[in-house]
C-alpha cells in the first residue's frame, strides 16, 4: 500500500482469514499485525484492517425469503435451513453454519446451479444488508461512517 500513501486519504485492507496463509493464528492477531505494519509504513490512523471469519458468505444465512429463491431452493422441501441442518452442516444450537462457504457450494450443487458473481449480486440487491449482524460487516459500516460522516444514511 506504500505507493498509495500520498495519493489516498484512507486505506482499508479486507482479508478472508481462511486462505490467508495465517489460519493457524487468531484472526484478531492477524488484524493487529497488519494494522501495525500499515501504521509503521506511514498510514498512521488512516488505515483499517478487517479480517473476515469464517467467510464473506456468512451473510447469506439471512432468514430472508429471497435467499432460497435466489439460490433456486424456493419450491423445495424441507426448507433450506432445515435441509442444511439435516445434512449436519448447520447445528440447531448455532445461529449460522460453521462453514458458510461450503454450505453455499453444497446447496448450489444440490440445485445444479453454477456459482457465479451474479448470485452474489442478486442476493445483495434482493436480500439487502440491514439484517446482517456479522461483526466484520458491522465494523466495516462503522469505519465508512467515521471516514465519510456526511454520507452516512439517516
Amino acid at each position: 500500500m506504500q505507493p498509495f500513501l500520498n495519493r489516498a486519504d484512507f486505506c482499508l485492507v479486507v482479508l478472508d482469514h481462511e486462505g490467508s496463509g495465517q489460519e493457524e493464528r487468531p484472526a484478531h492477531k492477524v488484524k493487529e499485525d497488519l494494522k501495525q505494519r500499515l501504521e509503521k509504513s506511514g498510514w498512521q490512523d488512516r488505515a483499517q484492517v478487517l479480517v473476515l471469519t469464517p467467510e464473506l458468505e456468512t451473510w447469506v444465512r439471512s432468514d430472508s425469503p429471497h435467499v432460497p429463491d435466489v439460490l433456486g431452493w424456493a419450491k423445495r422441501r424441507p426448507s433450506l435451513r432445515q435441509w442444511l441442518r439435516d445434512q449436519g452442516r448447520w447445528p440447531e444450537s448455532r445461529p449460522k453454519p460453521s462453514r458458510p462457504k461450503e454450505c453455499l457450494e453444497v446447496v448450489l450443487r444440490e440445485v445444479r446451479v453454477r456459482r457465479s458473481s451474479a448470485i452474489y449480486r442478486q442476493l445483495a440487491e434482493r436480500v439487502g444488508l440491514e439484517r446482517c449482524q456479522d461483526p466484520a460487516f458491522l465494523e466495516f459500516k462503522q469505519i465508512v461512517q467515521r471516514w465519510f460522516p456526511g454520507n452516512a444514511p439517516p
